[in-house]
């Protein structure tokens, strides 16, 4: 809840949609785009850089000493630019044209086909954030589950240092609970996210949201 504070969505916070002309599928490019380039010159561009400097230094070894930023980052984008994704298949209707307009920006016609392209692209950053990101958790817990299960104090040395990159997933979590990030990430995008579509202010949305806020880890 510490990190609630930050607003990654760096547009309307550092107001540079009055000095552009920012819509809302430029915001969406960008929040995408970020994360993703950052994690390849983390885990990438710079492991290359060291090991052609340093022939002795190996990749792997180079690119996993940068894995807690990357899911630094992971964690503090997550429920802000998966909602912004799925904010883009969410449209009002016009009764008085018939006709759809995206409910985030009325400048952005829903049957256009503009629109029709971005919303690929807007599927494709579903699979890598809203769904990728819970996913690529359960890839890195669940092989260590055998480690990350028992208590700190009963793990050996080589199995503290073998699990150390993911102290930032588990370590909020007893142990026998060390896999609650990813059960944690759908809750937050069912808090956020999936609210946008259902009726806002309606007794459903309360409910939904009371519900999925009382189902926490015990």
């Amino acid at each position: 809840s510490s990190f609630k504070v930050f607003n990654l969505d760096l547009i309307p916070s550092l107001n540079l949609a009055c000095m552009y002309e920012f819509n809302f599928i430029s915001s969406l490019y960008a929040q995408t785009l970020w994360p993703l380039i950052v994690s390849f010159i983390l885990l990438v561009v710079v492991p290359l850089f060291t090991c052609c400097r340093r022939r002795g230094n190996s990749f792997i070894k180079v690119s996993s000493a940068y894995l807690t930023p990357v899911l630094t980052i992971s964690f503090l984008v997550f429920v802000s630019t998966s909602t912004k994704i799925l904010s883009y298949f969410k449209c009002d209707h016009i009764a008085d044209t018939d006709e759809w307009w995206l409910e985030k920006d009325y400048t952005i016609s829903c049957e256009d086909d503009t629109y029709d392209g971005v919303r690929v692209y807007a599927l494709a950053m579903i699979l890598i954030y809203p769904i990728g990101i819970p996913m690529l958790y359960a890839c890195m817990l669940f092989p260590k589950r055998r480690i990350l299960s028992k208590h700190p104090a009963d793990r050996t040395e080589a199995e503290a240092d073998a699990v150390a990159h993911l102290s930032f997933l588990a370590g909020s979590y007893r142990p026998n609970f060390y896999y609650f990030e990813v059960v944690e990430c759908f809750r937050k995008i069912s808090l956020s996210a999936a609210l946008i579509f259902i009726t806002p202010g309606s007794a459903t949305q309360g409910l939904f949201a009371l519900v999925m806020q009382t189902s926490r880890c015990p």
